[in-house]
């Protein structure tokens, strides 16, 4: 009766000590900062300029893309956006900005505070969102 006693003191005595299962996460070879791909990047993949810098973000279109193509700034922070493709971009947030840059010029949006406010916008270039040319800004 003293070794069944003992046996299964011995065997839940351990029973509080194990660790927690794991969380949900990505899953194996995912990097934390890369969003997946056919998914909205979020704002974990995207650059924090608005510490880096007071004064205009710059954002280069080229043919089919933005760089950055998503990143947060500051609300009184300007957006100085950079044609160096091919053919005409916008940089166009639905209800609140609407730029269009033709090839081999710049431009500079209004600080941000005056066009959006604080929040998380998706960007297009009106001319090839369908191309893939889409981003997303985060103004605090």
């Amino acid at each position: 009766m003293k070794r069944v006693l003992l046996i299964v003191a011995l065997a839940t005595a351990g029973c509080d000590a194990l660790p927690p299962p794991p969380e949900a996460g990505p899953s194996p070879g995912t990097p934390l900062d890369q969003p997946m791909r056919g998914t909205t990047p979020t704002p974990t993949a995207c650059h924090d300029i608005s510490a880096a810098q007071a004064g205009p973000v710059a954002v280069i279109m080229q043919d089919n893309s933005y760089s950055p193509d998503c990143f947060a700034i500051s609300s009184t922070q300007a957006i100085q956006l950079a044609n160096d493709g091919e053919t005409r971009h916008s940089f166009t947030i639905a209800d609140a900005v609407d730029v269009v840059v033709e090839p081999g010029n710049r431009t500079e949006t209004e600080p941000m505070e005056d066009l959006t406010g604080p929040g998380t916008f998706d960007f297009i270039c009106k001319y090839h969102e369908d191309d893939g040319m889409v981003g997303v800004v985060i103004v605090r």
